[in-house]
């Protein structure tokens, strides 16, 4: 059975394309399941905590997924499949001109 989290803060508003959140089953049922927004998407506000925020120089690549859609069926299959791997990781820091551009400073 998966690990569940509770929520750290839903205080980050889904404002644009390109943010990424964890997906949740309801209040404090966090998990390692993230999406990524394809549009702002207001409706997800205070339920679900955005963590990021896909980079500009890779946006483009958010268009390569939203080409591929989803099946009418809701099964994928090995053609349309997308997986994400060998991702790694964004090391540096993060200025507070940074936070102040993505809302994440209060």
């Amino acid at each position: 059975m998966e690990t569940l989290f509770d929520d750290e803060n839903t205080l980050m508003p889904h404002l644009e394309r390109g943010m990424v959140s964890i997906a949740n089953c309801g209040k404090h049922t966090n998990s390692t399941q993230f999406f990524i927004t394809f549009q702002k998407a207001s409706y997800l506000d205070g339920l679900n905590v955005v963590c990021g925020k896909v980079t500009e120089d890779t946006l483009h690549i958010l268009s390569i997924l939203e080409g591929i859609g989803v099946p009418s069926d809701g099964f994928y299959t090995r053609n349309n499949r997308v997986v994400i791997a060998d991702c790694g990781e964004i090391h540096g820091s993060i200025t507070k001109q940074d936070k102040c551009n993505t809302g994440t400073l209060r």
